[in-house]
């Protein structure tokens, strides 16, 4: 790099000597491989058109082949191709040299297109077939400047898909809209999509699609003395990548709202020495462990400050949420979804270190192994090192770590009968009692109560399985009611009195007491009383009217 500051007082002399020049419009410079179809066309490689740019610049490039090397020294300048990422990153079909723009080289010490200054725009590319030379990447950015913005490329079949570095402090740098893919030319080391060792900040990695980079869609770590801080990784897509990220020795990192299946070690590893890392509301189906935190190094370096909530794992093959041996301490796993993991929901294990830790609010069920097992020792929940508080699970190790959830009874009770009743004749009333609620019934006694309607009498009371009194109106039983299922009905059989039609004001039925006809249920486990009302019409009948004729006739 050259050192300019001894330049400065005699530049500083100059320019005392001449006046300003004007200030410098920007350009469009225009490459192209075929005059015909490429309008304006001023150069041939973009090499060439970079070098001749100056800051501010815009480097417009027409779809065609180019086997170069691109590196760009100036700043301020933004090279444009016409690829358009595909809609499935997952879809794999060679790129078309009539549309796309693409540059495929090897370069066996650096990148196809390096970026080597600040605010560089690079977007709309296919960057492909790096050779696999040790620091071969599709695109890499230097840690000596920021300000980079990659944007709607596929880049594919390189050894890493973009060597990402920037200096600090730093102006945003942007990763977005990429579809980065298959990057898993050469060494045993190849295969990430993203790659960054030497130094990230104040980036922004978002709604990228990754798909089968065998090493990791992301892998962020650092060499001393670098360091990684303020890396946010929102809505990405990665689907049969090695793992989606590994981030090593951030500080107050966001890793939220992406979306992870079927990756195949874990979908997110968070490792040596995070600290104020966040990791929320990511989507995780399938594929390895969900997320998983571990030390690396020797002597262990443990993350701190962590928080993982509000993520949604299922179906993985391994944990939920794993802690390594001295990984993880005073941090938060909370208000995770887990479900039918292959091993445990939510597991810390259990050598010093992973201490301090708040476990609460997660929702896990359908392990394998233990919704919820801590293999640490200490004073904290159930001789844990940890506290957990809140969780929603059935097994767990040692016991007591996550208590089974009380799961109550909530009883539904329902009176009917068909048609309308008839002064002198029967009625017949249909008593059912169900369970609506997420648990059974304790096998405590239920009691159902009915109250007839004014001027109705009883004549009999039955139901399998129950034991009525027809003459309180009661019926109990005390067999225990699984949720979703309904005892036997109870069938309530009424005389219905001739003088009852005369009692409803109009004619046409009987005056139900206090206007309504109830039927109760209480008990089994459940504190609250279940009520459900009949109102019951009782029309006269010609029985009733022969009788009070002959009545009259005999007292004549």
């Amino acid at each position: 790099m050259r050192k300019l500051y001894a330049l400065l007082p005699a530049f500083a002399v100059v320019a005392a000597v001449f006046p300003a020049a004007p200030s410098y419009a920007a350009s469009t410079l225009i490459v192209g491989q075929n005059p015909t179809t490429c309008a304006g066309q001023a150069f041939t490689s973009i090499q060439a058109a970079v070098n001749a740019a100056v800051s501010g610049d815009t480097i417009q490039v027409c779809p065609g082949t180019y086997n170069e090397v691109v590196t760009v020294t100036t700043p301020n300048l933004t090279l444009v191709g016409t690829t358009t990422p595909p809609s499935n990153c997952d879809v794999v079909v060679a790129p078309d040299p009539t549309t796309d723009s693409i540059i495929a080289s090897t370069n066996v010490s650096d990148g196809v297109v390096n970026l080597e200054a600040d605010n560089l725009n690079f977007q709309g590319f296919t960057v492909q077939n790096a050779g696999s030379g040790p620091a071969t990447s599709g695109i890499f950015t230097s840690n000596l400047h920021s300000g980079y913005s990659i944007t709607n490329n596929l880049i594919q079949n390189n050894l890493i898909g973009i060597y990402l570095n920037t200096s600090t402090p730093a102006t945003q740098s942007e990763v977005a809209h990429n579809c980065i893919r298959q990057n898993n030319l050469g060494t045993p080391a190849a295969g990430d999509g993203i790659y960054s060792d030497q130094g990230l900040h104040n980036v922004l990695i978002d709604n990228n699609a990754f798909f089968q980079n065998d090493n990791n869609g992301m892998l962020i770590t650092k060499a001393d003395p670098f360091t990684v801080d303020n890396v946010n990784i929102n809505h990405n897509v990665s689907h049969q990548d090695g793992a989606f990220l590994g981030i090593f020795s951030s500080t107050n990192s966001l890793v939220t709202d992406n979306t992870i299946v079927d990756d195949v070690r874990q979908a997110i590893a968070i490792a040596d020495e995070n600290t104020g890392l966040q990791v929320l509301r990511n989507t995780i189906q399938g594929g390895g462990r969900g997320i998983y935190a571990v030390s690396t190094f020797a002597p262990p370096l443990t993350s701190s400050q962590v928080t993982i909530s509000d993520n949604n794992i299922s179906n993985t093959s391994g944990d939920g949420i794993s802690v390594a041996p001295e990984s993880l301490t005073a941090s938060t796993i909370s208000d995770n979804s887990v479900t039918n993991a292959g091993r445990d929901g939510v597991f810390i294990d259990d050598v010093s270190g992973n201490d301090g830790n708040q476990v609460t609010g997660n929702v896990l069920q359908g392990s394998a192994n233990f919704d919820c097992e801590d293999l640490t020792t200490g004073s904290g929940t159930a001789g844990t090192a940890n506290t957990w508080t809140n969780n929603q699970a059935q097994t767990s190790n040692p016991a007591g770590l996550c208590p089974a959830p009380v799961r109550p009874p909530s009883l539904t009770v329902s009176k009917t009968h068909v048609g309308d009743f008839k002064a002198g004749k029967q009625g017949t009333y249909t008593i059912t009692v169900g369970n609506a609620g997420p648990g059974p019934t304790d096998g405590t006694t239920v009691t159902v109560q009915d109250v007839l309607p004014k001027g109705l009498t009883a004549v009999s009371m039955t139901g399998t399985g129950w034991t009525c009194d027809v003459a309180t109106l009661t019926c109990t039983r005390s067999d225990v009611l699984a949720a979703g299922a309904g005892y036997p009905p109870i069938t309530l059989v009424v005389d219905v009195p001739c003088e009852c039609k005369a009692k409803r004001q109009g004619g046409g039925g009987c005056e139900p007491r206090e206007g309504v006809n109830t039927v109760t249920v209480t008990g089994g486990g459940d504190t609250a009383t279940h009520t459900a009302t009949d109102p019951t019409t009782i029309k006269g009948d010609e029985h009733c009217k022969k009788s009070k004729d002959k009545k009259k006739l005999l007292l004549w």
